[in-house]
């Protein structure tokens, strides 16, 4: 059976393990959610089955990329002026544990989590692999409804400059991301 809860302060060193592992590594990622943590700009839930991590579904307030994409900030920026929006720092779910709805239900979760704390928009960079693959976009479209979508290639393709690496292609990545906006 899975679990769900709330993430804690005490979670941040695991949210930046999985990071690391399963989305991208490097220092910068545990300062900057340490970060958002102490400035109250860090929600979201944690799934566990006998007391393991599961999944996790992190989100920030604002917009905010793995690292700057200032035209496209300033797009979007525009596009949401005068709503609040969060952004979904991490959606994940170990392998093991995929095919079991923990994606789907963090993601309602959190849905329900930025509704109550007033948020009208959830934006979100979704991963392409270089096969095309998307996996995680229709978890996201749980949440409301997209209004804002756009595909990037090689959106990540800078993540060496900012000291971070992808767990699928090194230091000299070629995924791309979806960059959505979800009216909740």
């Amino acid at each position: 059976m899975i679990d769900y809860r709330e993430i804690k302060v005490s979670d941040v060193d695991e949210v930046t393990r999985l990071y690391s592992k399963y989305l991208n590594g490097g220092d910068t990622i545990s300062r900057s959610i340490e970060k958002a943590w102490k400035n109250g700009e860090y929600m979201g839930y944690v799934a566990e089955v006998d007391g393991k991590t599961a999944g996790i579904f992190t989100m920030r307030d604002g917009i905010v990329f793995t690292y700057p994409h200032p035209d496209i900030e300033a797009e979007l920026a525009e596009f949401t002026k005068g709503k609040k929006i969060a952004y979904c720092d991490a959606l994940l779910v170990l392998p093991e544990f995929r095919e079991h709805g923990a994606g789907d239900t963090l993601a309602k979760m959190s849905a329900d989590l930025l509704k109550a704390r007033g948020y009208d928009f959830m934006m979100a960079e979704i991963w392409i692999y270089p096969d095309g693959r998307s996996p995680a976009k229709p978890v996201f479209e749980i949440m409301g409804k997209p209004i804002f979508t756009k595909r990037f290639d090689g959106f990540y393709r800078d993540l060496d400059k900012y000291k971070m690496s992808c767990p699928v292609c090194g230091k000299r990545c070629v995924c791309g991301a979806w960059v959505e906006i979800i009216e909740l």
